[in-house]
């Protein structure tokens, strides 16, 4: 501690940094792996990924983990991962089934990692990611990739677009992921109020029985 001269601190001190490393903890930490292998090596990937996928959510501080495949740009995935905190993080990493798997998925192809966590506060920054859950209704899978197709043909002509795609879950085939990446908030407010957005997202939420949408800002 700064002024202190003893070689720990007291009770005092060490309450005010405990508090002050609860309150700077984020809420989790979010990865999004990101794969491209091409088309000819996809039902290998997804077979060496499924394998990562139900081994890692026995993992402790398991939160969410699944694998995801573009829907137009077969070979393209996306590992989506969410943990309670960084030791349960580091446990998933030196695990057997990671240590094993991964290498085994890195000889095909690298993996290019994003980290985001989740604060109370938002930072401010220059990119925005969003990573969009929903899950179909009973028997409306199929109406429901369509109109998110749609919604993606529109939207990667949006000003500002860094990356927009529709992925499907390759352990939950009626489970998908909006992945977009915007160049700052202007961008993401324009695309929100256009024309394609207003018409089909209120279609894809009557198709969807669950939806959930993070936010990061990098």
């Amino acid at each position: 501690m700064a002024g202190s001269c003893s070689g720990s601190a007291n009770k005092a001190d060490s309450e005010t940094a405990d508090a002050a490393q609860e309150e700077t903890a984020p809420e989790f930490i979010r990865l999004n792996c990101v794969y491209n292998v091409g088309e000819e090596r996809a039902a290998e990937a997804a077979k060496l990924g499924r394998k990562l996928v139900a081994a890692s959510q026995e993992d402790a501080g398991e939160m969410e983990y699944d694998m995801y495949e573009s829907a137009t740009r077969p070979g393209h995935f996306i590992i989506y991962e969410t943990w309670k905190d960084q030791a349960s993080l580091d446990a998933h990493s030196a695990s057997e089934h990671f240590t094993s798997i991964v290498p085994q998925l890195e000889a095909i192809a690298p993996l290019a990692v994003g980290r985001f966590e989740k604060t109370d506060t938002v930072t401010a920054g220059e990119q925005i990611r969003i990573n969009c859950m929903m899950s179909a209704k009973e028997g409306e899978t199929d109406a429901l990739l369509d109109t998110a197709m749609k919604l993606v043909a529109a939207s990667q002509s949006d000003a500002g677009m860094i990356d927009y795609d529709i992925y499907r879950s390759v352990t939950r085939p009626g489970n998908f992921m909006i992945f977009e990446t915007w160049k700052d908030q202007p961008s993401l407010d324009a695309h929100s109020a256009a024309e394609h957005f207003k018409t089909l997202v209120p279609r894809m939420h009557e198709l969807s029985a669950t939806r959930n949408t993070d936010i990061f800002r990098f």
